[in-house]
């Protein structure tokens, strides 16, 4: 190929991680290496053209090599679409709808443009949807962390990672909502033993408390439920994810708290590992945070990408919701009241978009306004719903849980473009694109004799 050039690539990820490129898209491989520069293209096989400081031409990039590829910055939407719609094939557009007139839906997405898209393509409109807000993302200083003048010496900070270097203890006292969502990044050079506690009323070292627990180290991880009443240690989660399971010595724990049922969700690395109900009655009702690092002189422990999130279940509802009967459209208001029958138009009036509905059980078709529709499901065919999903290599990760498949893509400095099978071709902007995965690739044609 002119002007591309294939590279080692375990011998290139070597160079580049010593390259210390400050903002760059990042090209994660099979095999645990990862390569950055901007990416110009990604074909259908999966290869990519990466414009790299390694090389004056595009470096290519065999695509049976390539995991995953996260792009510098993307972008959060200006001002977040209250609207998801879901395709038949389960791709999902962040957007505001516009108009619909029983056959083509329009809508407005900030990373699309405007779109007008076939009824039979649509499978749901969620509306109303609240984002999660972030409480507090970090670290930033060490300061914001020793709100307890604690000893803090074992304890450095650079560049957004907390360091210790032996044994310490780090506290902050956030305004943590009802239901929230833990997100950080544990790292380590040697063997590792974190406790980061959560819902804690911070009380002095070895008094009973309300809270919860996380524990890491060689035996692996444990979800602890501590109590004040009653037994005081109950376990509430127990893996055997070991460090040895973690080669670059890092791991990503999320954690979502929903209190009033007593629900603990736990994810690793991208992955759910599963709901678990903490047994004990009434919740810890603190909202303190604590960091302790024990392991002996000489041992490393860092902890980065700490977020403390507001979480809105109403948003993982409306992902959820039972659609009820497929042959006919379903309409869920906010209320909980449901109806069946058939969507007949969405229009603009002097008070906002109103849903024109005809139910099955009313002559007259109820005028909703907008603010007041949870979810509308469309009547799915058997036809439709049994049919085969075109094969899609690549799946784009967009702003505002919006996500796209395509066969194949390119790009210049501001979009990609692409062919999508329901939608036809679409410029996506590219700061709206959170991550790439290229997935089964399709077998290579043989060469004709």
């Amino acid at each position: 190929m002119n002007g591309i050039r294939n590279i080692d690539l375990c011998l290139a990820a070597m160079i580049c991680a010593t390259c210390g490129m400050a903002s760059a898209d990042v090209v994660r491989l099979k095999n645990d290496s990862r390569l950055t520069g901007d990416v110009v293209s990604i074909h259908n096989d999966g290869s990519v053209d990466l414009k790299s400081i390694l090389s004056p031409e595009l470096l290519e990039i065999k695509g049976e090599s390539v995991e995953r590829v996260v792009f510098e910055n993307p972008a959060t939407p200006s001002k977040a679409a209250s609207t998801l719609v879901e395709l038949v094939n389960g791709d999902t557009i962040p957007c505001t709808v516009s108009a619909y007139d029983g056959n083509t839906l329009s809508v407005d997405s900030q990373f699309l443009g405007k779109l007008d898209i076939k009824k039979e393509s649509v499978k749901s409109i969620h509306a109303g949807i609240i984002y999660n807000k972030t409480v507090y993302s970090g670290p930033n200083s060490l300061e914001e962390w020793n709100r307890k003048q604690l000893n803090v010496s074992n304890w450095t900070y650079e560049d957004g990672v907390l360091t210790c270097n032996a044994s310490g203890e780090l506290k902050m006292d956030p305004e943590t909502p009802q239901h929230f969502i833990l997100k950080f990044t544990l790292g380590w050079q040697g063997q590792p033993n974190f406790k980061i506690s959560f819902a804690d009323p911070l009380l002095e070292i070895g008094k009973p408390a309300d809270r919860y627990f996380l524990q890491y180290g060689n035996a692996g991880l444990e979800i602890k439920r501590e109590s004040t009443a009653g037994r005081r240690y109950t376990t509430i989660v127990q893996l055997n994810r070991t460090p040895d399971q973690y080669p670059e010595n890092t791991i990503n724990i999320e954690i979502r708290v929903d209190r009033k049922e007593s629900l603990i969700h736990l994810s690793i690395n991208g992955e759910p590992e599963g709901r678990y109900k903490d047994q004990v009655a009434g919740p810890p009702a603190a909202g303190g945070i604590s960091i302790t690092a024990n392991a002996p002189n000489g041992t490393s422990q860092q902890i980065s990408k700490f977020q403390l999130i507001e979480w809105n279940l109403s948003k993982d509802r409306h992902l959820t919701e039972d659609r009820g009967d497929p042959k006919t459209d379903a309409l869920i208001l906010r209320g909980g009241d449901r109806f069946g029958g058939r969507l007949k138009s969405v229009r603009q009036s002097e008070d906002g978009m109103v849903y024109n509905f005809k139910s099955d059980f009313q002559d007259d078709p109820l005028e909703i306004p907008e603010a007041e529709v949870s979810t509308l499901f469309f009547a799915s065919p058997e036809k439709q719903a049994n049919a085969e999903k075109p094969p899609s290599n690549i799946h784009l990760k967009l702003g505002g849980n919006g996500s796209l498949q395509f066969q194949s893509c390119t790009f210049d400095t501001t979009h990609a473009i692409a062919e999508h099978s329901l939608l036809g071709k679409l410029q996506v902007v590219r700061s709206g694109i959170i991550s790439l995965e290229h997935q089964d690739n399709p077998p290579k044609a043989k060469p004709v004799p």
